[in-house]
């Protein structure tokens, strides 16, 4: 018989310095710039949160680190890169942490790209987006 599957734990916010330079500098995305926090800044959005999975398996994030849907990660279009989030889903009140290492989503109402396995825990893959509250761990 196989192993059961665990979950992955959620994330385990660190104290770093945010890097200058990219990707934590102005960008466009189709026709829309994006100004990075420059600080830590609190952050408290509530909106919509889609996940992504296996297009984007292996690839690259936009901090260089490769895509694991199967770790509590996630994407944002402002937040300092790497950076934290604690995501709420206020329907059944499950909340992770994940690590903040790339960017997006770019579709209006979205704010936060969520991985499978940041997805699966909120039980939020079988509808595909859901909304969420995200809040900035230090």
């Amino acid at each position: 018989a196989p192993a059961p599957r665990r979950d992955p734990p959620d994330a385990v916010p660190r104290v770093v310095s945010i890097p200058q330079g990219a990707p934590n500098v102005p960008y466009e995305i189709k026709g829309e710039t994006y100004a990075p926090e420059s600080a830590d800044a609190p952050i408290t959005e509530t909106g919509i949160a889609p996940w992504y999975g296996h297009p984007f398996h292996g690839r690259r994030t936009a901090t260089g680190e490769v895509y694991d849907m199967h770790a509590m990660t996630a994407a944002h279009k402002t937040m300092p890169l790497p950076s934290y989030a604690l995501v709420r889903n206020p329907r059944n009140k499950r909340e992770v942490v994940v690590r903040v290492n790339d960017r997006g989503p770019f579709k209006p109402g979205r704010v936060i790209d969520l991985s499978v396995a940041a997805a699966e825990a909120l039980d939020l893959t079988r509808r595909g987006i859901a909304p969420v509250k995200l809040e900035v761990v230090r």
